[in-house]
């Protein structure tokens, strides 16, 4: 005979670790003259409650990396005039809604598909130096937004994987903080951080 779950155990709490990618920031880049993170990896906390059986109310709670990057560049590609770091953070927290399907009776396998809403606080780091200097500039642009998310996830017992798209629904506010005094290349105003929106975890349940 296959026990069940009682409606008491219709929750996942679990912590993940996350690889994300698809920086849509080039323009960005283009007006820095900086290379701009293309990967970078994460962890969180997500917590999925069942009210009912097929339907499952989700908090989110994440944090990422994205890789420093270097770039080197000058009128003569043989010499090197200055050299321009970057790297980026970036936390979020959201709230999804969603059905809930499951692959065996003991309702320890199954899919979730959900949707949400979700804000998001991201800081991208440029430095830059020349020959001969440890750094001359540096700065730190700063967005607030909120987003949508967007995904699915599949468990299996104790373990679980997930694809999440965080779709920009609209930015609060960027800001630029000055380091060091040499002047760096402006950003357009038109111009907005928008850090890994695809996140794909593998999350372990405790």
């Amino acid at each position: 005979m296959v026990e069940e779950k009682s409606t008491s155990d219709f929750f996942d709490a679990e912590v993940y670790y996350s690889y994300l990618t698809m920086n849509p920031n080039k323009a960005i880049g283009d007006a820095l003259g900086a290379n701009m993170p293309e990967h970078g990896i994460g962890v969180g906390f997500r917590w999925m409650v069942n009210p009912t059986k097929h339907f499952l109310v989700g908090y989110n709670f994440g944090y990422s990396y994205g890789f420093r990057t270097y770039t080197e560049g000058g009128p003569d590609p043989n010499i090197i005039y200055f050299s321009k770091r970057t790297f980026t953070h970036n936390m979020n927290v959201d709230l999804v809604l969603g059905p809930r399907f499951y692959f065996s009776k003991n309702l320890k396998n199954g899919m979730d598909i959900f949707g949400g809403f979700g804000y998001d606080y991201g800081e991208m780091h440029l430095s830059q130096a020349y020959p001969g200097y440890a750094m001359v500039a540096s700065q730190k642009i700063i967005q607030h937004a909120f987003y949508v998310p967007v995904g699915i996830r599949f468990f299996f017992g104790d373990m679980s994987i997930a694809a999440t798209y965080r779709w920009r629904a609209f930015d609060m506010d960027m800001t630029v903080e000055s380091l060091l005094n040499e002047p760096m290349s402006p950003i357009p105003a038109n111009e907005t951080l928008n850090l890994f929106p695809l996140e794909i975890s593998i999350g372990f349940n405790f």
